[in-house]
């Protein structure tokens, strides 16, 4: 059975540790709580689309030996398809330690040195996999895979949703024309100034529909989120959560905004849709349902218009 979405780019394991304050050299700091769970923008992605009850699949590679059947599991689990996951005869690196706070649930990430040593290639993609599917969802990781599928994918009418990362340093080589090739261009604050060189959101989102991109959301955290399209732009509030753990709620987004586009909702209800989503992600720690399933999304999309009622 052909996938509606599928991720391709990262799918890590995230080794989390909930903590008050960072270790020090010599001094110890106990953990509040450790947690092994699956992350990776793309592949988290594809896992928030198959709870909400799309067919989901994965592009990306996996190692070998324990670590590498723990990944696999991260994806398996949650119904997303892996027929054409590749393996790697090599230990597993795609690893990150991810330190999170217990005041108010803020993260910061250690990934492995080697975390992307051997990058899919494009002919180990199979084009009519991809092609199959509605929507393809790119993070930037596998640039030269990812160009080539986004490419395919516009050949073939489909559509490209691509994830702007908050880049730490410089953007990729490949970001700007892997942008251009992305029907929804979807990122955090500081991802559309650095592609664009525009300060300003609104007008870096005009820049980029200049370019070919059709939607342009930067999303905000608990400020909400921004739309730009040829129409105009539009503001959607954040959903007010406890929250717990961000980490993976912008990955949460790029997932349920894919499943909302398949279903057909229009860029209001989308958006929202993505945006409750996301905000229920940060109100757990770990476990398999940190990533809500749609009873719990819809559940909080009647509680929000529900209080607007009043």
């Amino acid at each position: 059975m052909d996938c509606d979405v599928i991720g391709l780019g990262l799918r890590c394991l995230d080794i989390v540790v909930q903590v008050s304050a960072l270790p020090r050299w010599g001094h110890e700091r106990e953990a509040q709580r450790i947690a092994v769970q699956g992350g990776g923008p793309a592949g988290t992605a594809a896992v928030a689309a198959s709870r909400l009850g799309v067919r989901s699949g994965y592009v990306g590679t996996v190692g070998s030996g324990p670590l590498g059947e723990l990944k696999r599991g991260t994806l398996a689990d949650y119904g997303v398809d892996l027929r054409c996951l590749v393996r790697r005869d090599a230990p597993e690196q795609q690893v990150s330690l991810v330190f999170v706070s217990d005041a108010g649930g803020e993260r910061t990430f250690m990934p492995a040195r080697r975390l992307l040593e051997e990058p899919l290639k494009v002919e180990e993609l199979d084009r009519a996999y991809l092609t199959a599917a509605e929507i393809l969802i790119i993070d930037g990781f596998h640039p030269q895979a990812a160009l080539a599928a986004a490419q395919w994918m516009r050949q073939a009418g489909k559509r490209v949703i691509m994830d702007l990362r908050k880049p730490d340093g410089p953007l990729p080589t490949e970001a700007p024309q892997l942008a251009r090739l992305s029907d929804y261009l979807i990122g955090g604050e500081g991802g559309l100034q650095a592609l664009t060189g525009i300060a300003d959101a609104v007008q870096a989102g005009k820049k980029m529909l200049e370019q070919g991109v059709k939607v342009v959301v930067e999303t905000r955290g608990e400020r909400g989120c921004l739309t730009v399209t040829r129409e105009g732009y539009f503001f959607t509030e954040a959903f007010p959560v406890t929250v717990v753990n961000t980490t993976g709620a912008g990955d949460v987004f790029h997932g349920a905004y894919a499943a909302g586009l398949i279903e057909g909702r229009d860029l209001h209800s989308t958006t929202r849709f993505a945006s409750a989503a996301a905000a229920l992600t940060c109100t757990r720690m770990d476990g398999f349902e940190r990533i809500p399933d749609r009873v719990a999304v819809e559940r909080l999309l009647r509680q929000d218009e529900g209080k607007g009622e009043d």
